[in-house]
């Protein structure tokens, strides 16, 4: 009895501290049947009443032990339905597909997922201990995943929580017993086939026979430190991430490669594990020979394009990384040109917002080179009708500052301006040649002088950002 109201004790203070569950919650129950899912839910049921928990298990049933799996499953039922706790069971099928740890672990989450939207679930409860915690450590360590994975698993992460990470397997097993509830062993367990239970089964007993016999105690507690640790270099990364982030849109991200290698590489490798997953929806998959493949594209002389897992890729091109989804960014035909018949104050093109604007006399504070986003021209040398388009075969102009004219291409190749750019610059003309390639340079004959008398204010932007600055303003508000 001493034992079972310890466990309960420790229980209840570390929910408690962690603050995992509200009154009243509705929370889903991880049910294997094992011992710790078995403690788990005993422990739960007993707060259920002072706490008003609402509580449902969910089992899946892998079908990998043939009839034992099917006695499990008809075991688990039949003690939820003793002690009144509504129970789900999910089978998995596997459709010929080869069965390891990423397919189940994958299949288990979207059942979670899929329930929590239907039962309005508040909160997923799974069982790790302890021992899960060292497992964990060791595992995404041998995986590449650097110090997020030496951070092991997290007491809560978003709506999953693991209230049994402070427990030893010998505690579980001690609270069972002195319930009196039986639970059932996976012999699986017991089989090396999977990495996992090559760690646990072999190289954490070796360690702990010849190495460390608190190996499990040691690797657990250092966990939550060293979590804290990840989320301090995280936060630092992000900033920093700011500094050399120069365009970011639901198309792509686009990173300033000096600017980049300024950063320490550890930051480095957290900045491009969150550019990863905000497009894969999940840091998961980004391990450490990825970084690594990164990072030796940005050393190489030359363009790269280098795959990621789950369909993310990534651009070098000349000064230039970019971030983006396959299928996300994809070549389509350009809007045919649009022609300016008169001076108009604001119109559209190719998802571009255009301003023009008929002046006396610049603006004092303004700067002709700093802003590439906006031209001053001299009014009185354009023909009309205007033509904004897109690059041309063969297009030249004579580049504000220099004296004779120059093929646009060798223009765009010496300013190192990456291709899918080249092709989104805007070109206008009047009725005899280019004045102004949009974003970079305006002709030097069109330029401002002291006998302009007229001037042509043009400024464009790109629509997307326009909206993402006004929705960020709101923000603000």
């Amino acid at each position: 009895m001493k034992k079972e109201i310890d466990f309960l004790v420790k229980f209840e203070d570390y929910i408690e501290e962690q603050r995992l569950f509200k009154p009243k919650s509705r929370i889903l129950v991880g049910f294997s049947g094992g011992a710790d899912s078995t403690a788990l839910l005993t422990a739960l049921f007993h707060l259920r009443t002072k706490y008003q928990f609402h509580l449902l298990a969910v089992h899946i049933n892998y079908h990998l032990r043939g009839e034992n799996s099917d006695l499990e499953e008809k075991a688990i039922v039949k003690f939820c339905f003793s002690r009144n706790i509504a129970v789900l069971v999910e089978h998995f099928d596997p459709a010929g597909e080869k069965v390891n740890e990423n397919n189940l672990r994958q299949f288990r989450f979207n059942c979670f997922r899929r329930i929590c939207q239907s039962y309005k679930i508040d909160m997923i409860a799974l069982g790790h201990n302890r021992s899960d915690q060292a497992e964990t450590v060791l595992y995404r360590l041998l995986r590449g995943s650097l110090l997020t994975g030496l951070a092991g698993i997290r007491v809560r992460n978003g709506m999953v929580t693991h209230p049994l990470l402070p427990f030893s397997r010998h505690e579980i097993v001690s609270y069972l017993e002195a319930e009196n509830l039986k639970w059932c062993e996976d012999i699986s367990n017991q089989e090396n086939e999977f990495t996992r239970n090559k760690l646990r089964n072999v190289a954490i007993p070796w360690i702990s026979e010849h190495i460390n016999p608190r190996v499990i105690e040691k690797i657990s507690a250092a966990a939550p430190l060293l979590q804290e640790a990840d989320e301090i270099l995280c936060s630092s990364a992000l900033m920093r991430m700011r500094s050399v982030l120069e365009d970011n849109n639901e198309e792509a991200f686009i990173l300033n490669i000096p600017e980049l290698l300024k950063i320490r590489s550890l930051l480095r490798f957290y900045i491009y594990r969150h550019l990863f997953g905000e497009i894969a929806g999940s840091e998961q998959d980004f391990y450490q020979s990825n970084f690594e493949v990164i990072e030796e594209a940005l050393q190489r002389k030359g363009n790269r394009q280098i795959q990621l897992p789950h369909k993310v890729y990534l651009e070098k091109v000349y000064d230039n990384l970019k971030f983006y989804k396959q299928g996300i960014i994809e070549q389509k035909e350009p809007d045919s040109p649009h022609e300016i018949p008169s001076l108009r104050s604001r119109f559209a093109y190719d998802g571009w917002r255009i301003s023009m604007k008929k002046l006396k006399k610049l603006p004092v504070d303004r700067d002709l080179f700093v802003d590439k986003n906006i031209a001053y021209l001299d009014f009185d040398k354009l023909v009309f009708p205007l033509i904004v388009r897109h690059r041309e075969a063969g297009d030249r102009f004579v580049p504000f500052g220099m004296k004779h004219s120059k093929k646009l291409k060798d223009f765009f190749i010496d300013l190192k301006v990456p291709v899918p750019e080249r092709k989104q610059n805007l070109v206008f003309t009047d009725q005899e040649q280019i004045f102004w390639v949009g974003s970079q340079r305006i002709d030097q004959r069109y330029a401002v002088s002291e006998e302009t008398v007229n001037i042509l204010m043009i400024k464009i932007e790109k629509i997307r950002q326009r909206k993402a600055r006004a929705a960020e303003r709101m923000k603000r508000r």
